[in-house]
């Protein structure tokens, strides 16, 4: 009969032995071990499971800090306000070394190198628009076509000033639900669980600090295709 026991638990019986296994070695291998199995590198990112048992993560940190550039210079105040993340607001955010910063997103730690962002602002037309790393893609379509569609936004375009611009979120943006309400851009953000890394990389259409498209994620009430919408 095999008893429960937990990873810690298993951390604990490794610091007693004191036989013929050469003492910490085995635990250090343990370790190591499992933190690879709590880190996931990805899309330029490392990310660190916080449900990862606290020794285990201490561990998975360092090995994402190295994933990431970071193979010296970082202290234990480093590792210890990584350990404190875990139990932060979602989307805080620490700086660490070499431009890296680690963030508390929703399915774990992840660590990436925050880069200067071009700011982009274009004029809200028909075409192809290269966003930073997107293709913005505005057409005009049939009200026969399916508008129910899950992988584009239909807008009413008369709604659309000609002012409209492309371009990145900024401070001060509103954005009005289109269910109606009204709320800061980044607050909304958070409601759609948008990964903070890549929020400033979202394209949007806005006349002003009026957003009246997130592309790839909702339009706004104002631009909303009704019954007598007659371009879209």
């Amino acid at each position: 009969i095999v008893p429960n026991f937990s990873i810690d638990n298993l951390i604990i019986n490794y610091d007693q032995m004191k036989n013929n296994f050469g003492k910490g070695k085995l635990k250090k291998e343990f370790l190591l071990s499992e933190s690879e199995r709590y880190l996931k590198v990805e899309d330029g990112c490392a990310v660190v499971d916080f449900n990862a048992p606290t020794p285990v993560f201490s561990r998975a940190v360092v090995l994402a800090m190295k994933e990431m550039g970071i193979k010296k210079d970082f202290v234990k105040a480093h590792i210890d306000a990584l350990i404190d993340l875990k139990t932060a607001k979602t989307s805080k955010k620490i700086h660490l070394l070499n431009g890296v910063v680690a963030v508390k997103d929703y399915n774990g730690i992840v660590f990436y190198k925050e880069s200067e962002i071009e700011q982009i602002e274009l004029p809200f037309s028909i075409g192809c628009h290269n966003v930073g790393k997107y293709n913005l893609i505005i057409e005009q379509v049939e009200r026969s076509d399916d508008l129910k569609r899950k992988d584009k936004l239909y807008i009413d375009a008369d709604k659309v000033q000609k002012k409209a611009k492309i371009r990145f979120r900024r401070n001060g943006d509103e954005f009005e639900k289109f269910g109606g309400g009204t709320k800061n851009l980044g607050d909304f953000l958070t409601d759609k669980k948008v990964p903070l890394r890549e929020r400033d990389l979202i394209p949007v259409v806005a006349i002003g600090s009026e957003i009246l498209v997130v592309c790839g994620i909702e339009i706004s009430k104002k631009v909303k295709v009704e019954k007598n919408t007659q371009k879209i």
